[in-house]
């Protein structure tokens, strides 16, 4: 069965965001403000857990506040997170949406709201998305326009209706599993705290020593923005972390000939710790086995001294301590945020005994050990799924 294309124009609109200054921030739910959701927002669920706040005098037009089945869209951003969409649930405060996205709005007589994010969010639409995107320096912004031409297969209301159901029992298994992963990371934490007390309050009074003492070296790598090439130095980048373990299915590569201009080339040991500084603050990864590469701007390469910290310990120390809610005394800049490399060297933790470390070792490789089988599964859904939207699109469902 072929389903009828028309443009997205014809079905749903794009509301842009507004725009306001960093002295217009004002307190999370104070009188007379509204939240205003930035692209550290847009997330595969949308993510509440870092939000600002603008006087509600800035949004003029109430068609910006958000609604329930709104799909808040990424449309200023790095290129290849151009398009990246969250699906609005019901929001229990007034919200709109920031200068750098934008609200997709579906007109309900003629589109289903699940119907269309699940389209918007396939593969296939976000690769169209990104290539609507106008590259300026950094930043690729999304032609709306053309976005609007973008063609969509457009069945009856009550086969729309059909196909979200299918593929929203199906994103469900996902993020069960994703859940389960989540769960996890819970259980990691609250045996940590369980084993070591609060790593800022200190409660069995272990001693205390700066990042830069119990680390053989903290480098704070270039800051300069390389060229890339398809071939040449691998690059690691704030996108290749994962918490507690790397990811490469987005490894880029760094020009040969300004690779050997750069002030050093990186060795990465097996134990290290790379965290990121700027963008998604605070990640942090153990390096698995001995490495020659290029790190990029954004990120510190940590060595920690096994006599006095191991590696595991040390790791979830700064997942922990850097928390988003935690690390913003570390954080400087105005517009641009990150972590204060300085500041992080003189960052104060505590040491518990060896022994009490290489216990958490041991019981954190095993949790780490179920999470890889829990993301192979869930990687094994994610394919599965993209799989289902494909065929639904294609009116083979």
């Amino acid at each position: 069965m072929s389903f009828e294309l028309v443009k997205l124009g014809e079905v749903a609109k794009f509301i842009r965001g507004v725009s306001y200054k960093p002295n217009d921030l004002v307190e999370n739910f104070s009188e007379n403000s509204i939240v205003c959701m930035r692209t550290a927002n847009v997330q595969k669920k949308l993510d509440e857990t870092d939000m600002l706040s603008i006087p509600l005098t800035i949004v003029k037009d109430k068609t910006k506040y958000l609604q329930e089945g709104d799909i808040l869209v990424s449309t200023a951003n790095s290129w290849n997170l151009v398009g990246k969409c969250s699906w609005i649930p019901k929001l229990e405060y007034l919200a709109t949406a920031g200068g750098f996205i934008s609200i997709l709005r579906a007109d309900d007589k003629k589109i289903d709201r699940r119907y269309l994010y699940h389209w918007f969010n396939s593969d296939r639409t976000q690769i169209q998305a990104r290539n609507c995107g106008r590259q300026t320096t950094n930043i690729s912004n999304m032609d709306l326009d053309r976005a609007l031409s973008l063609k969509i297969p457009l069945p009856p209301l009550s086969e729309q209706k059909r196909i979200a159901d299918i593929l929203d029992k199906a994103d469900e298994l996902r993020q069960k599993r994703q859940q389960s992963i989540e769960k996890l990371d819970e259980l990691l934490q609250a045996t940590f705290i369980d084993m070591f007390g609060d790593p800022v309050t200190n409660p069995k009074e272990w001693e205390k020593e700066t990042i830069e003492k119990v680390c053989k070296q903290v480098i704070d790598c270039p800051h300069s923005t390389p060229k890339w090439t398809e071939s040449g130095e691998i690059c690691l980048r704030t996108s290749n972390l994962g918490k507690g373990e790397w990811i490469w299915d987005d490894t880029r590569y760094i020009d040969t000939v300004q690779f050997e201009e750069r002030t050093r080339r990186s060795k990465l040991f097996t134990g290290d710790i790379v965290l990121s500084r700027e963008g998604t603050i605070g990640i942090a990864a153990i390096v698995e086995k001995d490495m020659n590469l290029s790190l990029g701007q954004r990120l510190v390469q940590l060595t920690p001294n096994t006599e006095i910290i191991l590696s595991e310990f040390l790791l979830q120390v700064l997942l922990y301590d850097l928390d988003p809610i935690r690390i913003t005394r570390l954080m400087v800049g105005s517009t641009s945020k990150h972590i204060n490399v300085k500041d992080l060297r003189n960052l104060k933790i505590f040491i518990p005994p060896l022994e009490l470390q290489e216990k958490w070792t041991v019981f954190s490789n095993k949790l780490r050990q179920q999470k890889q089988v829990l993301k192979k599964q869930l990687a094994q859904q994610e394919n599965l799924f993209q799989s289902l939207q494909q065929r639904a699109f294609n009116g083979e469902l």
